[in-house]
């Protein structure tokens, strides 16, 4: 698999907060028979690449999560009421098409939606809050959409997946680089330590709940024995209007 194939089948799967066990399958698709690992309870994985020496030992660690949603409620009209799982900027949801993942893997569409700007008084040119949006499935009722559509209550929700990419300029539209783009260069890392002598141990851990808060990362602060580790974070962009440039560390 390419460097742009292994993108492009990491941004396209789902793993918000607390859901990110596709993201680890795929990691040990990759590298399960290349190195040994370990998995703890929050869904946690570190391989280990053993050199020739113990020590200095080296953690490379990048978060599987993303940002995303979970079902809180469903209206009697069968819309879906949602909570936020990580920072999401309320501008950016309004008709932006989603999915929800039942728990039998089921996958629905829908699309964020409000009340419609016929039916405000004066608030013609104010976005909703979030509490007072909704998604769409299609659902009839409530109980339509529990028994037909097989949602439940904290059913994790994404943005549909989209990759593009155009060669002659060599950029990328997906969501999820943050930190997909951490993971998949874990992986290359892992491949290309396989063929190599290196004077080290070398562990490559897949972290989780990274968008809310970063337990995950503090337990394996806690629970590795590294001597240096290395973060590999999706950063925000800082050529954008509005806001000073400053180079990122």
């Amino acid at each position: 698999m390419d460097r742009l194939a292994l993108l492009k089948e990491l941004t396209l799967l789902p793993g918000i907060s607390g859901f990110e066990y596709f993201i680890k399958d795929f990691m040990i698709e990759q590298l399960g028979e290349l190195a040994p690992y370990e998995q703890d309870r929050l869904g946690q994985i570190t391989f280990t690449m053993k050199g020739q020496a113990d020590t200095p030992k080296i953690l490379f660690i990048a978060h599987q999560d993303e940002i995303g949603f979970m079902v809180a409620d469903v209206m009697d009209s069968g819309l879906i009421q949602f909570h936020p799982i990580g920072g999401w900027n309320k501008y950016t949801l309004l008709s932006s098409p989603v999915e929800i993942i039942t728990s039998s893997g089921e996958k629905h569409a829908g699309v964020f939606g409000s009340v419609p700007v016929h039916f405000t008084r004066g608030g013609k040119d104010k976005t909703p809050e979030m509490s007072n949006m909704f998604i769409d499935i299609g659902a009839k009722s409530r109980k339509d959409a529990f028994e037909n559509f097989g949602i439940n209550i904290g059913d994790p929700i994404i943005p549909i997946p989209y990759f593009y990419y155009e060669e002659r300029n060599r950029r990328i539209i997906s969501k999820a680089f943050d930190d997909r783009a951490g993971i998949a260069a874990l992986i290359e890392l892992g491949k290309a330590l396989k063929d190599t002598s290196h004077p080290n141990t070398v562990y490559l851990s897949g972290s989780v709940q990274e968008e809310v808060g970063g337990p995950g990362s503090r337990t394996l602060a806690r629970t590795m024995d590294a001597d240096i580790c290395v973060v590999l974070e999706g950063a925000p962009a800082d050529d954008i209007p509005g806001i000073p440039f400053r180079a990122q560390t």
